[in-house]
């Protein structure tokens, strides 16, 4: 082995200390002292959407998490009514309360922190009495009301501001239940039962009656749930089937399809669609059943129903279509299923419990 020169020592030395230095560095996470500040934990993970949720007296808001869907509680303006049913328009950042007495109360939305700000002008009455449902068009143009006990339908017009202008009601042949329109805001379908389901044009807002679609088999018609392609419109029957029909664009008429009623559970009342159209949710007196829909529209069974032990009565899907949030019948509680994206199956996330009966949800981004 050679000999180092005093030169060469030198710098080997001086090498050799620079790599401790570095190493020191290392250790110490920064050429600080072995006191430097640690780095602060990350942030909590963004909420994928809010949740608002009506009940008689109260106007509840929720952050969606995106671990479980589980439901954390958010400020919502004091004082703001409760009332029997709630609805939102994505699209515009609105959401409306109505309650029983027809009274609607509107809020914008502040997707970034979940909070609302009630629109000038609210609430607005002439909904009737005896109302529990309303819902919005997928534009953000106008609102509608199903008057069970004045067997008509209120239409309003919504503002840029998010005000509401009533219109004309129209007539129904019998009780109306629900109300669902199509995604391009052209038609408006109305389940009355056993009579059917009556078919509107929406003309600038107002309603023109088209027809009385009748209904399917021994059953009747509830709940109306549309794709969003609007090429498929499945109506519950309200015994234990799902009607489902090919939609006519032009027309809004419904032409059934082979195999149709498909068989869920008894009592079949609400439904649901994934946004992505893949799946579609029944609520029937003691369970929740879950249908793949297939490229004709036919239904099949995802194979495993989730029981209650009282009906679920609302269902609502958020805009990501990862979680299925429902309200059953005389329960104080809100509860949280997974959606699996790949086979539609559900699986049980921790729900809330709230100080009284949740009449109405709904979920945006």
């Amino acid at each position: 082995m050679p000999i180092l020169s005093e030169r060469n020592a030198r710098l080997w030395l001086r090498r050799i200390s620079v790599l401790a230095a570095t190493a020191v560095c290392l250790l110490l996470a920064g050429c600080g002292s072995s006191n430097s500040t640690p780095a602060p934990p990350p942030p909590p993970p963004a909420p994928i959407g809010h949740a608002y949720v009506t009940t008689a007296n109260s106007l509840l808001g929720y952050s969606i998490a995106a671990s479980n869907g589980a439901l954390t509680p958010i400020t919502t303006p004091a004082g703001a009514p409760g009332g029997s049913d709630i609805t939102s328009n994505a699209q515009k950042n609105l959401v409306y309360t109505l309650t029983s007495s027809g009274q609607i109360s509107g809020y914008t939305l502040n997707r970034s922190d979940g909070s609302l700000t009630a629109i000038a002008g609210s609430p607005w009455g002439g909904a009737g009495v005896g109302v529990a449902f309303l819902t919005v068009d997928a534009a953000g143009q106008y609102l509608f009301v199903p008057a069970t006990q004045d067997l008509t339908v209120v239409p309003y017009t919504i503002g840029s501001t998010g005000a509401l202008t009533i219109g004309l009601e129209v007539s129904t042949p019998k009780a109306p239940l629900t109300a669902t329109v199509d995604p391009p805001g052209h038609f408006l379908y109305v389940p009355i039962g056993s009579t059917g389901t009556e078919l509107y044009q929406i003309a600038g807002g107002a309603l023109v009656d088209v027809e009385t679609i009748p209904p399917l088999g021994q059953g009747g018609a509830v709940y109306v749930a549309i794709n969003p392609a609007d090429t498929f419109a499945y109506i519950s029957d309200g015994l234990s089937g799902v009607a489902a029909y090919s939609i006519n664009a032009t027309t809004g008429g419904l032409t059934p399809l082979a195999g149709s009623p498909f068989t869920a559970a008894a009592g079949t009342s609400a439904l649901a669609l994934t946004p992505n159209g893949k799946f579609l949710y029944v609520a029937s007196t003691a369970a929740i059943t879950g249908f793949t829909i297939n490229a004709d529209g036919s239904l099949t069974s995802v194979g495993i129903s989730v029981t209650f032990p009282q009906p679920p009565l609302v269902l609502s899907i958020d805009t990501t279509g990862a979680y299925l949030y429902v309200l059953n019948n005389n329960s104080n509680s809100v509860s949280v299923y997974q959606i699996n994206a790949t086979t539609g199956v559900l699986t049980v996330e921790p729900g809330i419990t709230l100080s009284t009966v949740p009449t109405g949800i709904t979920t945006t981004p």
